[in-house]
């Protein structure tokens, strides 16, 4: 049934292999992301980078590789000029790009994952009662809720169908 098949699958059918950019250090978000990424049945692809000059390279390197990028909202490595950057690249290499807020989707983006308020204020609170005092918290915390956008003219600049159910979900600036 529809709501058996993975948003990608249903949105995106011929989307494969997603690269992924981002700074050093960060195993456990990548193995969040590659769970999250199979259970779409993706491939995630991961290049580092430790600016953003070497974040877009690293995009370019990446592009005849994958079928779209995941953008992650590593401000290590995140400029505006880079996203900017990132996004007309993506454009002219005919690449789908996910970016973390609904804001990116007017640069060209087709999709964007925002965590929900509440899940962030729930995520902050367990990890504030879970964490002994003089403890350092963990550098990631997974987030369990978010909200998704559709960018309809990225979309159907790639021929992507949207059902009335994915309708629901069209991004309106």
């Amino acid at each position: 049934t529809w709501n058996d098949r993975p948003l990608t699958e249903r949105m995106a059918p011929s989307l494969r292999r997603v690269g992924v950019v981002s700074g050093p250090g960060l195993p456990a978000l990548l193995a969040e992301a590659r769970a999250a990424a199979s259970d779409q049945r993706l491939e995630l692809v991961h290049a580092p980078a430790h600016s953003d000059r070497e974040l877009l390279a690293a995009f370019k390197r990446l592009a005849p590789e994958v079928d779209g990028f995941w953008l992650l909202p590593d401000n290590r490595v995140l400029s505006r000029e880079a996203v900017g950057d990132l996004l007309t690249f993506a454009k002219r290499a005919d690449k789908q790009v996910l970016v973390f807020t609904p804001q990116l989707l007017d640069l060209g983006a087709l999709l964007s994952a925002e965590a929900e308020p509440g899940d962030i204020a729930e995520q902050v609170l367990a990890v504030a009662r879970s964490a002994p005092r003089g403890n350092r918290a963990p550098a990631v915390v997974p987030l369990t809720r978010a909200r998704i956008r559709i960018n309809p003219t990225v979309a159907a600049w790639f021929n992507l169908t949207l059902t009335p159910p994915l309708q629901g979900l069209v991004h309106a600036p």
